[in-house]
């Protein structure tokens, strides 16, 4: 021993003088450094403070001797700072602690003194840990004088393990064997054979509760069906040990026990159960006696495991609710807890159902349950479709002393993950290292609450940094007290909350912080279910409560379970125990609880192939707003209403003045800012409704102004008056408002105009404008200006520079586009590429609307009377202007270049193929020609030739009958000439005459006798219109063709009747051609559409009316010049009497003076 002791202190002696060498170094690099540059270097990096009583490990790292024995104990070998493996215990180094001492007497006052606390709080540690060493020394020393020994349990250890320990327990005494089984990493259970009561205590007390583990054993016999059980308890500290006995004895001893002893029987069996407690180690209670069931109530179970399986014994488990610790190795083992795997899985899914998208998850790296509460969560997160938020490459970098997470880099890309693949292989999860994980914590490492606090608010700053808060959030954190801290400390905003929500006594968190958080378990007096034993869940509380005064808790409830679960099976699967072996009731037993699915007051029981029971899911509860844990799922489990959405904690707090609570849900769950024309002066208490008030007329807030506490006068130019909810609105365009705290606004006055919300006057009207109406937003242009649009509060321009002439249709225009021409003039281009144009008075045969048509400048029109010829380009004049034969052919308001209908040409004189003009009209061909004026026109013809014939023919008579005759024809050729007249009168003066019976067949009667054509319509028979030169060349000819017919009718009364006509009487009957007038459509007027000196028609028209003109009007005119000339020559001589007579019929008309 003594040698191992010498080789000891080398080490020691030779860690001490590497040290010294490495201060020294430092020392000397860092001369004339200032107190504030020494306290990095001698502090410690765990607890952030001054070293207190300095402990350096063989990577030369210092910290307080409690801060490195708390972390090693934690089973992390590893430097907190440069993650290098530890294999040796830490070595105590005075020099650092000398000059942490003399560094902190250069500080403050209250830095030294509260360093001398730290000081004084280690050395008072170290005297306990002295005392209880010695203690432990010498009861172990008292153990081996008795020849005990100490051994370790083979069942769990592995043969290398084995031999690992058995050569480090002869390397190691007294606390040195402390060390080494801490360093070497080892699960370690090794039990002394001589266990006490004083032992136990001294172990706990130095933290080695995981190397010893207290039994307390007991049996007691039973004959007939009485069972023969005993219950069990092993924890892994003392301090546990009394909850589990507690649990166990009371759930299952003297409750379950105790009532099924008393009423005797279950259905029509009777069974009893003769229990009592071991206080022998469990092994020699399986050597000593031959039991027929264990009921275990310890989490700590593995061994009574293995133990009972060696000897075939049903073991059922009150704990043991990872399913990890269940395999088919242990057939005999039956454990009543649900899977812990499958606590979070309803709050998950009832988050996705609601629609919720995010999540985020903290859990505890140094408990297994959270570990593996966190990977199933993973799984179900992944199941539902949330998106799971996790760690960020740079938060890893921030706190890698407090987490285990790694950095993985899978396709190039880097990211932060916590777990291994192990943990979800084990589950049977796949596991995804590509998509986001949970943030994860060694709590052990985090120096308590302060610091667990600021790695939780570290993670809220890493989710915020990526994005919003999260709406789910699971504080899978043993110490989740603390996580919940730092959220209301940060206002993490979440709609749902999973975690633990029983708040410690001198917590800092109340009641409000935890309402309607979520929580899981085994268990809840709220369940309802029938019971074969007690007949109800109800049933069962109800006697507990009665028995106790409390409400079963989860352990208990699962014991009480085991016992129902024993019973019943061997009551309803189970055949009778009597007569059967030891070995043979423990084969009946097992084989009952296999076969068991049956609902109890715990659920439905079933037990899986590796024996844990699934008959349930877990179930859920929220802290509500009683304060109790009302049961809320599964759904087909409770009555209770799941709360949704969890309050703010703004609303936990109570909503601060200018804020109002949110209706909807049995509590508000958000403060929020009083909307625009409400406020709220007072604060509301905490989870308390409330609302905003409404502004009084006349007072208000501005539009998009939330959270008033109060409401102010509405400013000049805006009001308030109830319409508007309670928000200053801005005066209307048209109104102003001079006050403050107007109800209402004022109308502007004539010639006055608002044109924007809010004034507090009305604005004067611009130069060229008015507005003879109040209340209005703008000011009108008057007549010959405009305003550009959008632009209201310019002056309106005048239209003469942009259209010289021009006005405006209207007031009001609103821009250079709508200046016009105005009536009587039309707009006018000098050529086809001239910009400008300009208003031009309008030429005789036009009509000038003036104004727009179909969004254009207006053009002239064709006048009544007249024709216009289309302009050679856009605001040209017309081609040419024209006066039409008649009124009808040219009726006006037409454009420029267009006809009426069926009618076409220079001056609209032609009609289309299919129609003949009549009366200056296109008439259709397909109506009927009227015949009886035509016929009586030609009798009367018949009749006038026949008297005209007699008249020539009797010239010889009596002067008398002469005269007489003469003047007849006189008054028949002035009839004729006053209706031609008359009929005429349409043609050349214009007027518009419309003829009725029986005037029109007069008139057509006069038109044959005329001589006019038309009336026979050539221009349906010879397929179109005459040509002006046939026409007129008709016109010529007619005079000597009715000469040539006058010949032949004198002709044939000459020479076939034999009648005496002379040469004179020819000649004075010639003159009769000179009363039929030739009719219009002879004139060189009637064909509008010959242009004079332009057409080629013209021209020739104009040669062929030499031969007329001098061969009938200028020799008519010689002729009655001569004989009037020779009139009274010849009249005195010789012969004078025949030549009066032979100029007769020019000599009858005038009657000289």
């Amino acid at each position: 021993m003594s040698g191992e002791m010498q080789l000891q202190m080398k080490r020691i002696a030779d860690l001490e003088e590497e040290l010294q060498r490495d201060r020294e170094a430092k020392r000397q690099a860092s001369q004339g450094l200032k107190v504030s540059e020494l306290s990095s270097e001698l502090a410690c990096c765990v607890c952030k403070d001054w070293l207190v009583h300095a402990a350096t490990i063989q990577c030369s790292h210092s910290f307080c001797w409690s801060c490195i024995d708390r972390w090693l104990q934690t089973k992390q070998f590893i430097c907190p700072v440069c993650r290098k493996e530890v294999t040796r215990e830490p070595v105590r180094t005075r020099a650092v602690d000398q000059v942490v001492q003399k560094t902190v007497l250069q500080t403050s006052e209250e830095e030294k003194a509260e360093f001398a606390q730290r000081v004084k709080a280690a050395e008072e540690e170290e005297v306990r840990d002295k005392k209880h060493l010695a203690e432990l020394e010498h009861h172990i020393s008292e153990a081996l004088k008795a020849g005990k020994k100490f051994f370790h349990i083979s069942q769990l250890w592995g043969k290398k393990d084995k031999e690992t320990f058995k050569k480090g327990v002869g390397q190691y005494a007294g606390n040195a064997r402390e060390t080494y089984c801490k360093l070497t990493g080892m699960t370690v259970q090794w039990v002394h054979s001589a266990d006490s009561t004083q032992l136990n205590v001294a172990l706990h007390n130095v933290g080695l509760g995981t190397l010893v583990g207290a039994l307390s054993w007991g049996e007691i016999w039973r004959n007939g069906n009485d069972i023969q059980a005993s219950a069990l308890t092993l924890s892994a500290r003392v301090s546990a040990l009394a909850k589990s006995a507690l649990q166990i004895r009371e759930g299952f001893g003297d409750f379950f026990v105790s009532f099924l002893n008393q009423n005797g029987s279950v259905a029509d069996k009777v069974h009893r159960l003769n229990v009592t407690y071991c206080q022998d180690s469990f092994r020699q209670c399986l050597d000593a006696h031959d039991f027929d069931v264990v009921v275990v109530g310890s989490e700590s179970s593995e061994q009574i495991k293995l133990l009972a399986e060696e000897k075939e014994i049903p073991n059922l488990h009150c704990s043991g609710a990872n399913p990890l610790t269940w395999t088919s190795q242990t057939p005999y083992a039956f454990g009543l807890q649900l899977p812990s795997t499958l606590y979070t899985q309803q709050v998950i899914r009832q988050a996705a159902a609601r629609h919720l998208t995010t999540a985020v998850m903290i859990r505890d790296g140094d408990s297994e349950f959270q570990r593996l509460s966190a990977v199933s969560a993973s799984e179900w997160i992944r199941e539902s479709g949330l998106k799971l938020i996790g760690p960020s490459v740079s938060w890893r970098t921030q706190w890698m002393a407090l987490t285990r997470c790694a950095l993985v880099t899978v396709g190039g890309v880097t990211r932060c993950r916590c777990g291994a693949p192990e943990e979800a292989e084990s589950l049977g999860y796949k596991y995804d290292s590509e998509s986001p994980g949970f943030y994860e914590v060694a709590e052990t490492t985090s120096h308590g609450d302060p610091g667990l606090v600021a790695f939780v608010e570290g993670v809220i700053e890493d989710v915020r940094a990526q994005g919003e808060d999260p709406q789910l959030v699971l504080n899978l954190l043993s110490s989740a007290e603390s996580g919940l801290l730092a959220m209301k400390s940060k206002s993490f905003k979440y709609q749902m909350y999973y975690g633990q929500s029983v708040l410690a006594d001198g917590s800092n968190l109340t009641f409000n912080d935890a309402i309607y958080n979520f929580g899981s378990g085994q268990w809840h007096e709220a369940l309802r279910f029938a019971d074969p034993i007690f007949g109800s869940t109800e049933a069962m509380v109800t006697r507990y409560l009665a028995q106790f005064g409390h409400v079963p808790s989860d352990d208990s409830a699962a014991c009480i379970a085991a016992g129902v679960s024993l019973t019943y099976s061997l009551q309803k699967y189970g055949r009778s125990l009597v007569g059967l072996s030891p070995s043979e009731r423990r084969v009946e037993i097992r084989r009952s609880l296999g076969q068991l699915n049956d609902e109890t007051f715990f659920g439905r029981i079933r037990f899986d192939r590796n024996n844990q029971n699934v008959g349930r899911l877990p179930i859920s509860w929220q802290l509500t707003e009683d304060g109790a844990q009302r049961l809320v799922l599964p759904p087909e489990f409770t009555v209770e209403e799941l709360r949704f959405p969890s309050p703010s904690w703004q609303v936990k707090a109570g909503c601060p003045s200018g804020f109002g609570s949110s209706f909807g849900s049995p509590l508000p769950t958000e403060c929020n800012a009083c909307q625009e024309g409400t406020f709220r002066s007072t604060s509301t208490p905490p989870l308390q409704f409330s609302e905003c008030e409404p502004c009084p007329l006349g007072r208000g807030t501005l539009p998009g102004e939330r959270g008033s506490v109060d409401c102010p006068l509405c400013p000049a130019g805006r009001y308030q008056n109830g319409s508007s909810f309670g928000i200053c609105s801005p005066c209307p365009t048209g109104t102003f408002a001079n006050i403050s705290g107007s109800v209402d606004c004022q109308p502007c006055d004539v010639d006055s105009y608002a044109d924007e919300p809010g004034l507090d006057s009305c604005k004067p009207c611009p130069e060229s404008s008015s507005q003879p109406q109040v209340g209005q937003a703008s000011c009108i242009c008057d007549v010959g200006s405009y305003r550009q649009a959008g632009l209201d509060g310019l002056a309106c321009l005048p239209c003469d520079p942009v259209l010289p002439g021009g006005t405006t249709v209207h007031r009001n225009s609103r821009g250079p586009e709508d200046c016009v021409c105005p009536s009587g003039t039309h707009w006018y281009r000098p050529s086809s590429r001239s910009p400008l144009a300009y208003c031009r008075s309008c030429a005789r045969g036009l009509l000038c609307p003036g104004g727009f048509d179909k969004g254009q400048q207006q053009a002239p029109l064709q006048a009544r009377g007249y024709a216009a010829g289309l302009p050679a380009y856009p605001g040209a004049g017309p081609a040419y202007i024209i006066s039409c034969s008649n009124n009808w052919q040219c009726p006006g308001e037409l454009p420029l270049g267009e006809c009426q209908p069926n009618s076409y040409g220079t001056a609209c004189n032609k009609c289309n193929a299919g129609y003949y003009e009549r009366d200056g009209r296109c008439q259709s061909c397909s109506e009927p020609l009227d015949v009886v004026p035509m016929l009586v026109a030609l009798a009367f013809l018949l009749v006038a030739a026949g008297g005209f014939y007699v008249f020539a023919t009797r010239m010889d008579r009596s002067h008398r009958v002469a005269r007489r005759n003469d003047s007849l024809f006189i008054i028949i050729a002035a009839a004729g000439l006053t209706f031609l007249s008359v009929n005429a009168l349409p043609i050349f003066s214009k007027i518009d005459v419309q003829l009725v019976e029986p005037l029109r067949s007069l008139r057509l009667i006069l038109l044959v006798l005329s001589l006019d054509f038309d009336l026979l319509r050539p221009d349906c028979w010879k397929g179109g219109g005459e040509h002006p030169v046939s026409s007129y060349f008709g016109a010529i000819a007619l005079y000597p063709c009715g000469s040539i017919a006058l010949l032949c009718l004198f002709a044939i009364a000459k020479f076939v009747f034999k009648k005496d006509v002379t040469w004179y009487e020819v000649k004075y009957v010639h003159g009769v051609l000179t009363l039929p007038l030739a009719p219009g459509s002879f004139s060189l007027g009637y064909h509008r559409d010959v242009m004079c000196w332009r057409d080629d028609t013209h021209f020739l028209m104009l040669a062929m009316s030499f031969l007329p003109f001098f061969g009938v009007v200028v020799n008519f005119v010689v002729t009655i010049g001569t004989m009037v000339f020779r009139y009274p020559r010849k009249l005195g001589r010789q012969g004078g009497a025949k030549y009066v007579k032979q100029w007769s019929f020019i000599f009858g008309h005038f009657v000289p003076k």
